[in-house]
């Protein structure tokens, strides 16, 4: 298989796409709520949204940048042991041990978010799984959304069997982020994950304004100084989205599942680390894109 980097391909200048976001009457919000002590990993439609870390036993995460456009979406819910402590994981899944897991819809309305209405919820089921390592819970739901994202559903499926070949490629698409990033080529890297910047701005209702003062400020940061990313380490391709997603995800614990693009900073003296995740897709078989694009802020460790 022969796939080109992101970079090879200049067609998309999210500054001037930007001019194609919309703005609805009603803009739908839909998030996942979590109550568990176990460990877990979240997808809805292929898309890990929610990692639990050793000391969140309350989440809740917006799922709107997964849902590319309205009818039936895809839910997998994967469950993990428990960690003994910050850094010892169980072997096995316990008895009687809760899970439950809602999605929410709400929407704003005079600056206040409404009564969220409950469109689907799940129990784990009562039962002793003390010799189970993990499970896995996969359905469906329905969401209604105004807006169409740039759909990575579209895109080429991948194959298994090429992984070997697709981990170098997407590597060199990382490498090439990182290159943008640590040059201070700030255009040059919102540019390479413009469709992802793009999906995120439309599914959270950025109106056109704030997404171009929010672009501006973020090629800024990066134009202003040197600042260098982590190296790329403890990883593994993730072919995800029924095959259509890939991405190279942290395997050691306290970062499992989450992106490679890391910055580690100082904040309010504690070790913090800003992880920029992305996935790519392929719109044509030849070429490698970020489609998908997502921050999270967290502590270096537990």
């Amino acid at each position: 298989m022969s796939f080109s980097a992101c970079g090879q391909h200049k067609g998309f200048d999210v500054a001037k796409e930007i001019d194609r976001l919309k703005n609805f009457d009603r803009e739908p919000i839909y998030q996942v709520r979590i109550h568990s002590s176990y460990t877990y990993t979240i997808l809805v439609n292929g898309i890990p949204i929610a990692n639990k870390l050793p000391y969140l036993n309350n989440y809740i995460a917006e799922i709107n940048p997964c849902i590319p456009a309205s009818g039936e979406q895809e839910i997998e819910i994967r469950i993990y042991p428990r960690f003994d402590d910050l850094e010892t994981q169980k072997e096995f899944l316990e008895k009687d041990i809760e899970f439950e897991l809602t999605i929410e819809k709400t929407a704003w309305k005079d600056g206040i978010l409404e009564e969220p209405e409950v469109i689907y919820n799940y129990r784990l089921p009562e039962a002793d799984y003390a010799n189970e390592k993990s499970f896995v819970h996969s359905d469906g739901f329905m969401a209604e959304v105004p807006y169409r994202l740039v759909d990575w559903r579209a895109g080429t499926t991948f194959n298994q069997k090429d992984s070997v070949a697709l981990k170098t490629k997407a590597l060199k698409v990382y490498e090439e982020l990182i290159s943008h990033y640590e040059n201070r080529r700030g255009t040059e890297f919102y540019n390479a994950i413009g469709k992802g910047l793009f999906n995120l701005y439309q599914a959270s209702y950025f109106s056109k304004e704030n997404a171009s003062e929010n672009l501006e400020n973020n090629i800024s940061f990066i134009d202003k100084e040197k600042r260098n990313l982590q190296e790329i380490e403890n990883y593994r391709l993730a072919i995800l989205g029924n095959g259509k997603l890939l991405a190279l995800k942290r395997t050691d614990e306290f970062n499992r599942e989450e992106g490679v693009l890391r910055r580690h900073y100082q904040k309010n003296r504690k070790e913090t680390v800003h992880v920029y995740d992305v996935l790519l897709y392929a719109p044509e078989s030849d070429r490698l894109e970020v489609v998908w694009f997502f921050n999270l802020v967290k502590p270096t460790t537990p």
